[in-house]
């Protein structure tokens, strides 16, 4: 193996190495010089081309080793600052050690080679951008997904600094270049013009999330973490991390504004109505059931607030309370799905139904509850029992459907563009479906029933003067 070599120094210099090295002998099998730079004026080489400058000879050549025979101190301090990092630099070797020296370069050079493929294999196999910076935040790796965002290859990117135009409409560090200079949060935030954005410290480095623009594109919702290398308290470079989060991020938003819709509906309803899960546990519960039934129940001193079967034992038998908890941990619909259970509190009898929603994938459970103690609290009771039956019935698919793309699109790896265009258009057409029902409700005009399983439900459709009715797609094709 040969390493390609250039070599500087004075004229004299210059011409008895070129001397030596044009007699091929052993003493430096690994030399194989191709271009000499001088410092004072230009020697007699032979074939070798000649140089003014030593970066002259950069770019004409691409340089394995560099050797330096000038003594003088500012040329030393430019040429080791400013050499590229995949050169190596040899100062005033002598001739007999000269040989040894390539040997365990050489072996060096091995080592690093694998070290390198590792690191480059490592950095590719990452599903986003990842850019790795030397300690004066000159690139040293330019992954596949950076390659792909920026159209940009890392044959033109490497070992250069101002990269920024890649990502910005104009020149500008990047993250893992800012923290090599700034180490203060607020020196770093000051390096972003957008108002909404969030920086977080971490140990060596930062993490900044917001809506940037990058490559000239509309704002989109980024997550840029960088991290500085350090070794024995010296940093030795920079790693930065770019992940879109646009679409999780608009997902999320999405998901939030219906859910919100949802819950203002359920939360103005005029009778007691909770949510929990299978073991009872309230995730929602409306004005109503707070104000007629829970203040009005009573809880033992350790009791669960929390857990609707805290409230429920107080006035039921344990038998009927042991009874419907067990029908609750079975499998969705493997019995009736729904139940009712009979409570005397307060002079007052409340009939509580519990229905089962939605699907295995739910574990969610419906409870409505009614003040039976008088014939008009029964006449409500109906409506709102063919109410929510008609909601649990409208609205278990679509917010099952919702619920379970939100979760799945959650662990979707942001380069996955098809499993996030497919759930995104089942958010889509299930969202319409809530906002179909919530239209309907606006527009009641009338009370009509329908048969459902062993009971009767409000029928929306035609209860409702609504102008838009929802259809499902693929009904008419």
């Amino acid at each position: 193996m040969g390493y390609s070599t250039g070599i500087i120094g004075p004229a004299r210099l210059l011409e008895g190495i070129a001397r030596i090295l044009a007699a091929e002998t052993t003493i430096w099998p690994q030399i194989q010089p191709v271009g000499l730079a001088y410092t004072d004026h230009p020697p007699q080489a032979g074939s070798l081309p000649v140089y003014s400058s030593w970066r002259d000879l950069l770019k004409g050549h691409e340089i394995d080793v560099f050797i330096n025979l000038s003594s003088d101190p500012e040329l030393r301090t430019e040429i080791r600052s400013e050499l590229p990092p995949q050169a190596c630099l040899m100062e005033d070797v002598p001739a007999q050690w000269m040989h040894a020296l390539f040997r365990a370069h050489r072996v060096w050079i091995k080592k690093q080679e694998a070290k390198n493929q590792f690191l480059a294999q490592t950095l590719d196999s990452l599903p986003f951008p990842a850019i790795l910076f030397n300690d004066r935040g000159l690139v040293k790796h330019w992954n596949r997904h950076c390659a792909k965002l920026t159209d940009t290859s890392p044959e033109n990117i490497l070992g250069t600094y101002e990269v920024g135009s890649c990502f910005y409409s104009y020149q500008r560090p990047l993250l893992g270049q800012i923290i090599l200079e700034e180490t203060d949060i607020d020196g770093i935030a000051g390096r972003f013009e957008h108002p909404e954005t969030d920086f977080t410290p971490l140990e060596n480095g930062v993490q900044v999330s917001g809506y940037l623009q990058l490559r000239g594109r509309l704002p989109g919702y980024y997550l840029l973490t960088a991290q500085r290398i350090v070794k024995d308290g010296k940093v030795l470079g920079s790693l930065e991390l770019i992940q879109d989060m646009s679409a999780i991020t608009m997902l999320k938003s999405q998901l939030k504004e219906h859910k919100d819709t949802l819950q203002l509906m359920m939360t103005h309803l005029p009778f007691p109505l909770l949510s929990t899960d299978l073991s009872g546990r309230i995730r929602f519960k409306n004005a109503a059931a707070q104000k007629e039934f829970l203040n009005k129940m009573g809880t033992d001193a350790v009791g669960d607030r929390h857990n609707i079967f805290c409230y429920l034992k107080q006035a039921a038998d344990k038998e009927e309370i042991d009874s419907l908890s067990s029908w609750l941990a079975e499998a969705p619909y493997a019995t009736k799905p729904s139940r009712i259970l009979s409570l005397d509190v307060e002079d007052l009898h409340w009939e509580v139904t519990c229905i089962k929603t939605g699907d295995k994938e739910s574990e969610s459970a419906l409870w409505i509850l009614r003040n039976i103690s008088e014939k008009e609290t029964e006449d409500r009771l109906s409506t709102a029992l063919a109410f929510s039956g008609a909601l649990s019935h409208e609205l278990a698919q679509p917010l099952t459907a919702i619920s379970n793309s939100a979760r799945l699109l959650s662990r979707t790896d942001p380069a996955d563009k098809e499993r996030i265009k497919k759930h995104n258009q089942i958010l889509e057409r299930e969202s319409e479906r809530v906002m179909a029902v919530y239209r309907k409700l606006q527009n009641l005009t009338s009370y009509k029933l329908q048969g459902y399983l062993d009971t009767q439900i409000m029928d929306l459709d035609d209860s409702s003067d609504d102008l838009h009715p929802f259809e499902t797609p693929g009904e008419d094709e």
